[in-house]
């Protein structure tokens, strides 16, 4: 496990591998654990709490580029992947 687990992280590009503590086992409620882990911007958080309509019209409006909202979520969904495999 612990070679699979160095491999998988040589693997990600650094601007992509987040160390994350792990969550007590009392904790239930994941929902707002990504905005309380200080890793996502306030920018992040934003667009992550926009739905699609509202990040296309962000996006056409130039509030958000493609990248903006790209590196957004895939932060958001490196962060879930942590939590559900955990």
């Amino acid at each position: 496990m612990v070679a699979e687990e160095k491999k998988r992280r040589e693997n990600i590009l650094p601007k992509w591998y987040v160390d994350l503590r792990d969550i007590p086992d009392n904790v239930l409620d994941f929902t707002d654990r990504p905005e309380k882990l200080g890793i996502l911007s306030s920018t992040d958080v934003e667009i992550t709490h926009l739905d699609s309509v509202a990040v296309v019209e962000s996006i056409r409006k130039k509030k958000y580029g493609c990248v903006d909202v790209i590196e957004a979520f895939s932060k958001h969904a490196v962060i879930a992947h942590k939590y559900v495999l955990s």
